[in-house]
């Protein structure tokens, strides 16, 4: 038995919403990256933790966590959009925030309110995990090393205002 029928429709819209699931989370953070500078002289300069991860397992990690935020949303998504509203909408607001991170730590050179905006994206990663596992456990599941992620980064954020 074949998972993905490529010659039925039903198939396809599948795997088109597979695609587009992890597709989105990628391409967001991905633009988030290239339209903030993560190597700025005002970067560069601070002082930062001992315990803070180098830059190449940064960028594999947020990679990760993108194509498992896709695949949950596709879990939800396969289930019906109209009936998962809330969840969905959750996920696109939780993927804002974490898009807006970059530009208040880096362009604007904030590190509180980097951590003002952490703190905000656990809220709504949990409150979106949370909505997720109601309707798929896996997909709730699948936010756990996000969430990892995101306590590790306000660590390394606190660090950095008490270093600096």
């Amino acid at each position: 038995m074949k998972l993905i029928s490529l010659g039925s429709d039903f198939g396809k819209n599948r795997l088109m919403k597979l695609i587009l699931s992890i597709a989105i989370p990628i391409v967001v953070g991905m633009t988030s990256g290239f339209l903030t500078d993560p190597q700025s002289e005002w970067y560069l300069a601070l002082e930062g933790p001992f315990f803070q991860p180098p830059g190449w397992l940064i960028s594999i990690v947020w990679i990760t966590l993108y194509i498992l935020m896709g695949v949950a949303l596709y879990m939800i998504w396969k289930r019906g959009f109209r009936e998962n509203k809330k969840p969905i909408t959750l996920f696109f607001i939780q993927l804002a925030i974490n898009f807006s991170w970059s530009f208040v730590f880096f362009t604007f050179q904030s590190l509180w309110g980097g951590l003002i905006v952490m703190l905000l994206m656990l809220f709504f990663v949990a409150w979106t995990a949370w909505e997720f596992y109601k309707v798929s456990k896996k997909a709730g599941y699948l936010f756990i090393p996000y969430i990892v992620w995101i306590l590790i980064a306000m660590s390394v954020n606190i660090a950095f205002i008490i270093l600096n």
